[in-house]
Parts: structure tokens; sequence; C-alpha cells
């Protein structure tokens, strides 16, 4: 690649000197700076610059911060000279901070004196040709412009709203610091000599190595190659800076796009960390990396987002704005997916389920099936996420591994995407139903309920999977025994009904068939497992099932409790005994089993 450029170490004054704006392109992320890893380390420096003058009375050796790349614009003559940064754009904005917040800090200790216009000169531009937004010397982002703008003129006051911004909170350090800095009263030097001092080390300490291109260089190519200096670049800002840098290139209107793509992506929201397995990273990182998935059928390296979002571009020769549309159209869907608001209470359960089990894996395939894409309506999207849910609830239940689920899923996608309308149910339960791999089997009715009947599920679920489970058994007898559709609450207590420590208790082991083993391992299963709106009193818990069962129905209205308690009517084909044992147990476990495998239901 050849590039014409020109490249000088120069400190501010030279930079910022002359009238100049540098302008950093909407398709730049938003600041990030903060006050631990990069304002107090330059404010430590700054202050070092200085106090090593005033102890010298000689202007220090300067202090490098690093490189910036600007590009040069053709402007007509007479008119502001602008500059596009392509890489720096944090160093650039934190050091017009830097310089404004020690001029306000001046002029609110000493009033306007020289010292004050000299750092005026490299933060405005001349008031007398240049007016509104041209007076600043950097203008940032859409994103960060009204902040930025507030902050940097003395006569607004940033509201309450807007005070936890970067931009605001960096203006605000750097001027308190300035001002207790100035007053040192430990400190042999004057007010004045050390405002003074400190405005020398800002305009001529501080310098950088500006790369400046010409208007033929390939900006986005050493954009990219820069990336890793300062604050590393998320996946999602290089995306953002590659859409809307070709956009720019083809004459596509970038200001348009921006607003009706990616300006909903500056919320908050998009920017909350998330955590898939081991990697925490902003929520529209993770969205990309399940489009990337959902659009290449196949699994995407999380440390290559953006080299697998080029090798979409050139695999499928997508065109900006058919894939900025994309990006925007499927963002919906994933919100849609991970605030799980439907009124479909099937698709509620699915999503809450889902997220319990924190089967991320499926993501990419959802993503789909909720786009208008799929082209199925609501009755065959509920098949589908029917059969799905009994899958993976089938698998979890037999503490089946989720090893391999990727290899598995993603040829179903691809199975799944040729079809539309109701095709697609059909496809996913044949693909489910072939499934013969010991990682991605769907289990059978006899594999269900060994697991509920012989495994300790207290101890191999977590708990928030068990009371899956659980809760959605008490559903189900909710929809059959109430007039008023009614829900079973969710985070209730799992209680032992069998107390853990019954060998201390009220609960003999003498003259009963089951050994002591056996008992313990009963006492871990389904059979042995309710669900309780408070906690019992531990003394309650361990006495007897004469006292235990009436503190069961002072503690909970639900039907699995009012049955064990003989308040609902007992289902044809169970007998719970008046007292609570192994035998017990065991028929309770088997009737929950057949809960479990109805509500799970599998296609024979």
């Amino acid at each position: 690649m050849e590039v014409d450029m020109d490249v000088s170490i120069l400190p501010l004054h030279k930079i910022f000197g002359l009238d100049v704006q540098f302008r950093v392109p909407l398709y730049q992320r938003p600041y990030v700076w903060d006050r631990e890893r990069q304002w107090e380390p330059l404010w430590e420096d700054v202050t070092a610059l200085a106090q090593s003058e005033l102890d010298n009375g000689v202007h220090p050796a300067p202090h490098f911060l690093g490189a910036v790349v600007v590009r040069q614009q053709s402007n007509p003559v007479g008119t502001l000279e602008i500059r596009d940064v392509i890489d720096g754009q944090q160093r650039l904005t934190t050091l017009q901070l830097l310089a404004d917040a020690v001029e306000e800090a001046i002029r609110e200790v000493e009033g306007a004196n020289i010292e004050s216009k000299k750092l005026r000169k490299i933060v405005l531009n001349d008031d007398d040709i240049f007016a509104g937004d041209d007076q600043f010397k950097v203008w940032p982002t859409n994103a960060d412009q009204l902040v930025f703008r507030l902050a940097m003129t003395d006569y607004d006051t940033v509201p309450e709203d807007l005070k936890d911004n970067s931009i605001a909170q960096a203006h605000a350090f750097f001027k308190s610091s300035a001002c207790n800095w100035a007053q040192d009263e430990d400190s042999q030097q004057s007010i004045a000599e050390r405002f003074a001092a400190l405005v020398n080390a800002i305009r001529s300490g501080l310098h950088l190595v500006v790369i400046d291109l010409s208007e033929k260089d390939n900006a986005q190519a050493i954009f990219e190659t820069l990336n890793a200096r300062g604050t590393p670049l998320l996946a999602s800002d290089l995306v953002k800076n590659h859409l809307l840098s070709q956009a720019q290139s083809v004459g596509l209107d970038v200001e348009a796009l921006h607003f009706n793509h990616w300006k909903n992506f500056e919320d908050d929201w998009w920017r909350q960390e998330v955590t898939l397995g081991r990697i925490s990273w902003p929520r529209l990182d993770a969205f990309l990396f399940y489009w990337l998935g959902m659009n290449l059928t196949r699994e995407v390296s999380a440390q290559r987002v953006f080299d697998e979002y080029r090798r979409l571009l050139t695999e499928h020769d997508l065109g900006v704005q058919e894939v900025a549309s994309s990006i925007s159209d499927f963002a919906g869907v994933f919100k849609s997916l991970e605030e799980s608001l439907h009124e479909d209470r099937t698709i509620n359960d699915f999503f809450y389920r889902w997220q319990v089990s924190q089967l991320r894996v499926l993501t990419p395939v959802l993503l789909w099936l909720f786009s208008d894409k799929s082209g199925i309506n609501r009755s065959q999207l509920e098949d589908s996420v029917r059969l799905l849910e009994s899958w993976f609830m089938r698998r979890m239940i037999c503490r089946r591994s989720t090893q391999g689920y990727q290899n598995f899923l993603h040829p179903l996608l691809r199975e799944v995407k040729k079809h539309k309308g109701e095709d697609v149910p059909a496809i996913i339960g044949e693909i489910l139903s072939d499934a013969k791999a010991v990682n991605t089997a769907w289990p059978e009715d006899t594999d269900l309920q060994s697991a509920i009947l012989e495994r300790p599920l207290y101890f191999q679920l977590s708990r928030a999977r068990l009371r899956l489970v659980l809760e959605a058994v008490e559903d189900r007898l909710c929809d059959t025994n109430s007039k008023a559709e009614s829900r079973c609450p969710r985070d209730l207590t799992i209680e032992h009904l069998l107390p853990v420590s019954w060998a201390q208790e009220d609960w003999p082991l003498e003259g009963n068939r089951f050994s002591r083993d056996e008992r313990n391992v009963l006492l871990h299963t389904l059979g042995n497992l309710t669900l309780v709106n408070d906690k019992l009193n531990p003394a309650l818990s361990n006495s007897a099932w004469s006292k235990k069962s009436l503190e069961l129905a002072k503690h909970s209205n639900l039907h699995l409790n009012k049955m064990l308690t003989h308040e609902a009517v007992v289902p044809a084909g169970v007998s719970w005994s008046n007292e609570w044992n192994e035998n017990a147990i065991q028929e309770r476990g088997e009737w929950l089993a057949r809960q479990v495998c109805d509500i799970w239901a599998r296609p024979e």
C-alpha cells in the first residue's frame, strides 16, 4: 500500500495553534477513556513537567503521548481547515478537555490573564471569523457532540442527566485537579507561577507524532492496522468504521445510513457487559457474534469477529446497504430475545427456560426463527420452539453434555433456512429425532424416567435449573385445576420432603425395608423435592411428617404441595400414604416423571 503522508513530532501549540478543526467521523466509536487508566496518568505526566520547570527553572524534555493519524480534506480558500481523525481521537479529545478545563480553572481562581489566553488559543478558533461548532479545534462523533459542546462552553452548564458522561467527567476531573494543584498550600511558588508552569507543560511539554495523510490514502486500512494502540477497539467499533467508511467510498448518504441503521446502538443497553463462556464483552459485540453465526451457519471465532465479518462480505458478495439493513433488522430480533417480552405464554416459557439453561449456542437459530425471513407464522413458531425446548430440557435433566452443540445446530440452521412455513417445525423435529450421537441425541421417555427416579438431581442440577422442572409441573397443575390463568412464582425455595438430616430427627429407619444408603440416594431425587414460598424453619423442616405437612400447607399454596397434604384431589393412580417414606418418594417420582415426559413431549 503506497502512502503519501507527512510525519511530524509536534507540541500542542503547533498542532492546535492555527485555525483548524480535527473532525472525528461519525463511524468512529464514542469517547471511552476513563479516570483510572488515562486521565490520572496524563495528569501526573503534566504536573511532573510543570513541577520540573518550577524546581529547575528550565523547560524539561518533552513528554511523548503517542501518535495520531489525520487525513486532509479539500476545502475552499478562506474556509476552516479540516482534518479527519483516522486514529487517536481519544487522545485529541482528552487533550482539548484538559486544556479547556485548566483555562477555566485559571479564570475561576485568578481571572482572565495572559496564561488563560495562551490556552484559549489552542482550544478555540478565532471567534471573529468562526462561529458555532466551527469554533472548536476538535469536533467529536455524533454521540458525543452535545456533551462536548456543553463541557467546552463556559456559559453552558452540563445538566444532571449528562454529568455521568465520560466527557463531562473528564472535564470536571481536570478542572478540579488544576485548582487543587495550583493552590497547594505547601508549595513555595505562588498560584500564578504554578498556573504558568502548568500552561507551559500543556502547550509545549506534551508532544504527539502527527501522521498527516493525503486525500488519496487508504484511511480505513491504516485505521485497522493501528487499532491495537491505546484502548483496544471493540469488534463493533471496527465493523461500524468499516461499514460507514465503505458507504462513504461508494457515495451513499453516510449520515442517513448511520441514523437509520446504527444510531440505536449508541443506547447504553447495547454497551452493557454480557458474558459468553469466559468472555465478557458489550452486548453489541455479542449480537454481532451471533449474527455472523446465523449468516455463516458455522462456528465463528469470538476472538476474530471483525475478520469473520469481512469474510462474510466476501463470501456472500454483500453490499453496504444490505449489510446495514440486516444488522439493524436482526438487532431488533436479538433485543426481543434478550428481553423476552412476548404476549404468547408458550414463547415466554421457552425464553425463560432457555435463558436459565444458559444455552446461548441456540441464539443463531432463534435469530432466524424469530425474524420475518423465516416465513413462519405464530403457530409454526410455537411448534418449533416446543421441539427445541423438549430437546434441550430432556438433555439437561438426563445430564447430557453440551459439547458438540455448535457442530449440530449449524447444520440444523442451514436446513431450516432452506424451508418456509409449515415445513420448518417438521424439519426441526426430523433432525432432532434423527440425532443418534451421545452429544446430540434426544432422550427417550425411558431415559427421562430413569434420570428422575434414580439420579440425585438436587446435586446434579443447579438450583435454578432444578426449579425449572418443578415450576413446569406446577404450571401444568395450574392449567388443569385453576379456572383463572395462574403461574408458578419464580425463584421459590427447593425443599426436601424427607429432610437431609433425617438420621438425627423424627425419621427412623427401623423396620423399614430400605437401607440407609438406599434412603440417602432417594433423598435427593426429584420425588423428594418440592417448592415453598419461604424457607421452612429448620426445626419444623426436620420434624415428623405429621407436623411438617401442616407447615407445608401454611407456607405454600402450590398444587404440588396441596396434593401432599390432601388439600387437593390426588390424580388417578396416585395414592400417597399418610407417612412420607421411600415408597411415597418413588411413587411421587414416577408421577413426576410422567408429567415431565408430557410437558416436554417428543415425537414417536
